[in-house]
């Protein structure tokens, strides 16, 4: 073996490069050196054994052969590459090949030198990534590099600092001048002084300030400055400069949170002591082996501090259990313990604390993990449980009603109409049980004549267009018929769908026989009063004929016993003369009577249209046109500021001065007439009163001193026919007023007459 080595033996064993010797055609090695054999681990047995592809990776198989394709035709060294080995123990390396063909016991064979360039390859990565994360990170930061020679004048910018001002490479002027003039206005003088004094002072600086790019558009930049070893003069100071307009920006909105977050504390702190609910802050405390054992108050609002019975402020740092020593074994302090522990929230729909707080107290708590703390949010709950429970005896008491009500209760479908829930007294309407009810349909109850109509008024209902209420007839269980009066109700959904429908039923049979007796009754009534009417016509015409046939004898009467005693009263005795005065004043005495008759007759006629009427204006007509009377009789009235109302003015006009004139007629001898009026606004209707102090009336008379004719006192001591009254009460009854009297017999009377406002007041 060794006579056979050929004479490249020492080079090859002895060189401090793995090296192997492996035939073209199989790949197999044939000879390995000591350096291959100490890299790659494998023992000289073990390396003849392998061919070179057992050294490569699989992916790399195709790279080899690949490299090997011209092998034969070729002579001097190769370079085959670099290529990934894998040495015994597993470990990847990275082999740079070189080789030259040999001829190796006398075949075709390939010896070659690999160097591990592993190490080489990484370092070289690493470089490159180094390079690339340094542009990467310098256009990340924005930051560029600049140096100015102060000597020479020069002025040189880093691609990123081009980037920054916006200025295009070879385009843009490094001239300080110009450079100036990109400095935001604000800024300019800023900039220009510190560097005067950099320059001065061979000083650097730190220095914030805008530019102005081409567009308008406003950066800020962080620019840095030291002096560096530069020129002879030694005038050459570097440094760089960074976009920091998105710092800026951040620190102002950072300012505007900031505030914001401190306005939101302040608005938390204000919305917790106004708030209605509790809103407790607790800090767990715990012992070696870090289990709660209690907690200590953060913080608690004024609404907790008032069911607690504690002071917000000086609760604060305090424990517990030592306030609250009761808590420690309730189910609450245990989701205290809880949440503190696994951070899940948990809550009590409902929690009495009456054993803690000596009230009765409901509480809604809910307790959450709040960083290394707990929050409590509690709603005091009494007065909705109190309200439940008065809604549980109202539903107690309700239901009572439903079953007792004199009234039929029933709850349908709105849709379909299928009665649900029916209380006992619809069966007494109907006559079908309460199994029977349940179940059936409104319509099926419903007379076939009123289905139609009653649809019509439900559906409208149903809809909201109007209010169910409506009479129509049920057909009972028996056959027979039964009037009824529905309401129903609608319950609603929250987009206005009717859900629910309830009906209250009341039997209204005996009514509707009284109506049909009503409408019968006004018929008749009807007939009369058109009867009356036509009477009271002829009986008018009547009157009217009697007194102008009646006035013409008595003008005759009056006529001829005046031209008797004007021809022939010297030829007449005393006893003469007297009987022509009886006769004169009988006739005068029934000529007014006529009239009155007349008047009486045409009283109570609404022939006028209803106005505004100012009382005081009537008092005053009254006073103008019964001035002699008055101041004859010396007459005092006192009438105050009296109301405007609504009335008839010409029935109002009588009945007052029937009124007045009665009020004068009847005064006491020797005494002058005192009259007082006044008005009284009695809710519904206005009150007129009139009093006098005349001879008053005794009150087995009140009634009838309003009857025609009907006089109570002779006519020697108080002329009148005894129908002024008479009409003043027509009057007042034909629009729907009363009269009536109060006196004293020797003292005066007063006599009230009212007039309705809801008559009149629609009219106007």
């Amino acid at each position: 073996m060794k006579d056979n080595r050929p004479d490249f033996s020492s080079f090859f064993y002895f060189n401090p490069l793995p090296s192997w010797v492996y035939e073209l055609d199989s790949y197999r090695i044939l000879d390995v050196n000591e350096a291959a054999i100490a890299h790659y681990g494998y023992t000289r047995d073990e390396f003849l054994s392998l061919t070179i592809k057992h050294l490569l990776l699989e992916a790399e198989i195709p790279q080899l052969v690949a490299a090997h394709e011209d092998v034969w035709e070729r002579e001097g060294n190769f370079y085959f590459g670099v290529f990934t080995h894998q040495k015994k123990g597993g470990e990847i390396i990275r082999m740079k090949v070189n080789g030259h063909k040999v001829d190796y016991l006398r075949r075709a064979c390939m010896m070659v030198v690999c160097q591990d360039v592993t190490q080489e390859e990484k370092l070289l990565a690493q470089l490159a990534q180094s390079e690339r994360r340094l542009k990467d990170l310098s256009a990340l930061a924005k930051l560029g590099y600049w140096k100015y020679d102060a000597g020479k004048q020069l002025l040189s910018w880093t691609d990123e600092a081009y980037r920054i001002w916006g200025r295009e490479k070879g385009v843009f002027n490094l001239d300080l001048g110009e450079l100036l003039q990109t400095i935001y206005p604000e800024d300019r003088e800023l900039v220009r002084e510190t560097h005067r004094l950099a320059l001065k002072e061979r000083e650097g600086f730190h220095l914030e300030y805008r530019i102005l790019l081409p567009n308008g558009a406003v950066r800020w930049v962080d620019q840095i400055a030291i002096w560096a070893n530069g020129n002879a003069d030694g005038l050459v100071i570097e440094g760089t400069v960074q976009d920091i307009s998105t710092r800026k920006q951040n620190e102002l909105q950072l300012g505007e949170i900031t505030a914001k977050l401190e306005e939101s504390e302040r608005r938390f702190r204000i919305a917790q002591e106004i708030s209605p609910d509790g809103f407790t802050i607790l800090h767990p405390i715990k012992d070696e082996d870090g289990t709660v054992v209690d907690f200590e108050w953060v913080f608690q609002n004024k609404a907790i501090a008032e069911i607690n019975g504690t002071n917000p402020n000086s609760v604060v740092g305090k424990r517990l259990l030592k306030l609250f020593p009761m808590h420690k074994h309730s189910p609450l302090f245990a989701s205290y313990v809880s949440v503190a522990t696994t951070g899940k929230t948990e809550v009590f729909e409902e929690s009495n604390l009456r054993e803690f707080v000596g009230v009765p107290t409901w509480l809604r708590l809910v307790i959450v993990s709040m960083g290394e703390d707990i929050a409590v949010l509690t709603q005091n709950i009494t007065k909705q449980k109190e309200a439940e429970e008065r809604l549980r005896e109202s539903e107690v008491k309700y239901k009572t009603i439903f079953d007792i009500a004199s009234v039929g209760i029933a709850q349908a479908d709105p849709n379909s109409g299928e009665i649900t829930l029916i209380n006992a007294y619809y069966e007494t309407i109907t006559g079908y049980s309460l199994s029977e009810l349940n179940g059936m349909k409104f319509k099926e109850l419903t007379h076939p004549d009123d289905r139609q109509r009653d649809w019509e008024i439900y559906r409208k209902a149903a809809a909201g267009e109007c209010e169910y209420k409506n009479e129509k007839r049920y057909v009972k269980k028996d056959g027979s018929i039964v009037w009824v009066r529905l309401h129903i109700a609608f319950v609603r959904d929250e987009t206005g769908k009717p859900i629910i429908s309830v009906a209250i039923c009341e039997d209204i049979s005996e009514r509707k026989q009284f109506e049909l007796k009503l409408q019968e009754l006004n018929r008749s009534l009807e007939k009369r009063t058109h009867d009356l009417e036509v009477m009271n016509a002829d009986l008018e015409q009547f009157a009217f004929i009697v007194s102008h046939d009646l006035q013409e004898p008595l003008r005759m009467i009056s006529s001829f016993m005046e031209q008797l005693k004007k021809k022939y009263g010297d030829q007449l005795d005393e006893k003469a003369h007297q009987y022509i005065g009886f006769a004169t004043d009988g006739a005068k005495r029934m000529r007014e009577i006529i009239l009155d008759l007349l008047e009486y007759s045409r009283a109570g006629r609404l022939v006028d249209q209803v106005e505004k009427v100012a009382l005081n204006e009537l008092f005053a007509d009254y006073q103008l046109l019964r001035k002699k009377l008055i101041a004859e009789n010396r007459v005092t009235l006192h009438i105050p500021e009296l109301p405007v109302i609504a009335c008839y003015r010409a029935p109002m006009t009588q009945t007052i001065h029937s009124l007045l004139d009665n009020a004068i007629k009847y005064a006491r001898p020797g005494v002058s007439p005192v009259i007082h009026v006044s008005a009284e606004d009695s809710g519904s209707f206005w009150q007129i009163s009139v009093a006098d102090n005349g001879i008053g009336i005794d009150r087995e008379h009140f009634d009838n001193i309003f009857v025609v004719f009907k006089r109570l006192h002779r006519t020697d001591k108080h002329q009148g026919t005894g129908i002024g009254l008479s009409i003043a009460k027509k009057q007042v009854e034909s629009w729907g007023g009363k009269i009536w009297l109060t006196s004293t017999p020797g003292e005066g009377s007063v006599f009230y007459f009212t007039i309705p406002k809801a008559k009149f007041d629609r009219s106007i």
